[in-house]
């Protein structure tokens, strides 16, 4: 096996910033050292310093009162009484959250999206008790905290957390502490994290499989528009970007022979920017190392496969390849970038794709199925559904087509999809009924087989809290319905019927327009 590609790559860590401190009067503090303690009158101690923050120095002890007949006076007995200790330096957490909070905001908010740095668009951290201090991103005049109690109990558009609702215990846990003034706590007195910048190397992507004959090669983000550039793509050298947008870079093929794709790898560079990638086969001709803005459309190419937040990176059968282009064909890689601070940004997130020449038994493709019409009124729920009538081409009329994974596509609106196989002898079967969450795209095994004549019926349920309606479209404030499935023989399920409304305008599309 030959590999070709960078030494290592960047993964998004989810570092936590340092954790402040409070003075003695309990105002917060941001430097590193503790406040002074306050001066004690007559007999009184003076107060104790604050406490440091990560790696900070504890705060200075108060000044010994004065007048206090036979008492203790500092540290030399006189007629002060005794200074107050100094603050902890750096191990005392005198800012956290409390320890039960920081629980369900480890689990549920910085360990997805709101970390440090946030990730795949989130506009803030929420990882300490500051950030939750601060001025919600989207009306200053109430704190993130006021915006969390508001988000937590929404039922639809806007929840969080988007994949999935709190449990009783964990929303009655945050509940309480806001109502209480969102309290500092002790952060569950853990040791205090290593301060990396928030990015994680790391020097290897997942081994490469075994098969003979394979070949590694990463297709990535760059910044010239020239062949085998390794530079990363610099939005500060070609436009000032909107809160969101879809970039795609041109391939030719590096491979000279015909190949099946064996493992697609995905390459996070940038995760507070990158909101998901889909990789695309071509027989038109493009030059290889340049890229332009886009807008989501793809006429005549075939979608290879892709990812999101909360997806693993797609598992094949041991028998079964994924498609790729023919030694003349080429590709095109896109990615989608949800930037709502509007900050420039660099970036060099992609796919490491390797191939085999030795092939193996079975050849597998993607299609989407679904439908592109989509209408959901302003503040209410609703569905969209579409039926895909396989076009089984090249296929003998007894020929079965095996689904092996499911890949349901949605946007923020988005809450369930369903696809079921209508049975030609009559009857149904289920392949896949699933919440959907925007935050967490997850895909699913769906064993299932189809015989000559069935066809499937893909349901998407939408629950709109906006004041306006929402129909079809490839912003993340527009809406999808697609069930991309995974299946052999290649392209078995593909019916690309060219609706009046049909703007993905790929080639391996199944819906009903």
């Amino acid at each position: 096996m030959r590999v070709w590609s960078e030494p290592t790559h960047l993964l998004a860590g989810l570092a936590l910033v340092a954790l402040g401190c409070s003075t003695a009067d309990g105002t917060p503090r941001l430097s590193g050292s503790g406040g002074s303690g306050g001066a004690g009158s007559g007999s009184a101690s003076g107060g104790s310093g604050g406490a440091g923050a990560w790696g900070g120095t504890g705060g200075t002890g108060g000044t010994g009162g004065t007048g206090g007949t036979g008492a203790t006076g500092g540290s030399t007995g006189g007629t002060g009484a005794t200074g107050g200790s100094g603050g902890d330096g750096g191990g005392s957490v005198a800012n956290g959250l409390p320890c039960n909070v920081k629980t369900v905001v480890d689990a549920r908010c910085a360990g997805t999206c709101h970390g440090a740095p946030p990730a795949f668009g989130a506009p803030m951290s929420l990882v300490t008790w500051q950030d939750f201090q601060r001025p919600a991103p989207k009306d200053g005049s109430i704190r993130i905290t006021q915006s969390v109690s508001d988000r937590i109990h929404r039922t639809g558009t806007g929840r969080m957390p988007e994949n999935g609702s709190l449990s009783t215990a964990e929303m009655r846990t945050l509940d309480d502490w806001i109502a209480a003034g969102a309290p500092a706590g002790d952060n569950c007195g853990v040791t205090p994290p290593p301060r990396d910048g928030g990015i994680v190397r790391d020097g290897a992507l997942p081994d490469a499989p075994t098969d003979d004959d394979t070949t590694c090669v990463e297709f990535r983000a760059h910044g010239q528009q020239t062949s085998g550039d390794k530079t990363p793509f610099d939005t500060s050298l070609v436009f000032l970007p909107p809160s969101e947008f879809y970039a795609c870079f041109n391939f030719t093929s590096p491979w000279k022979q015909a190949v099946q794709g064996l493992q697609f790898a995905t390459i996070i560079d940038n995760s507070e920017t990158l909101h998901h990638w889909l990789f695309y086969q071509t027989p038109l001709p493009v030059t290889d190392g340049t890229f332009s803005m886009c807008d989501g459309q793809h006429p005549l190419q075939a979608l290879v496969t892709g990812w999101a937040p909360g997806n693993q990176d797609l598992k094949l059968p041991d028998d079964v390849g994924l498609e790729l282009a023919p030694p003349t064909g080429n590709y095109v890689l896109e990615l989608h970038y949800s930037n709502p601070t509007g900050k420039v940004f660099k970036d060099a997130s992609g796919v490491r794709i390797c191939a085999s020449t030795k092939f193996r038994p079975k050849t597998a493709s993607i299609t989407w199925t679904g439908t592109e019409k989509i209408n959901i009124p302003a503040r209410a729920s609703g569905s969209a559904s579409g039926k895909c009538v396989p076009g089984r081409v090249n296929m003998g009329p007894t020929d079965p087509i095996h689904i092996f994974s499911a890949w349901p596509h949605m946007h923020k609106t988005g809450t369930r999809m369903s696809t079921v196989i209508n049975r030609v002898a009559g009857g149904q079967e289920l392949l896949i009924d699933k919440p959907f969450s925007f935050a967490s795209q997850l895909s699913y095994d769906t064993p299932a087989m189809l015989n000559p004549g069935d066809t499937l019926q893909t349901t998407c349920y939408y629950d709109n809290t906006t004041s306006g309606s929402i129909g079809f479209g490839p912003s993340t404030t527009q809406e999808m319905c697609y069930d991309f499935l995974y299946a052999y023989p290649a392209h078995a399920l593909d019916h690309p019927i060219i609706g009046p409304i049909v703007t993905s305008a790929a080639s391996n599309l199944c819906v009903d327009n």
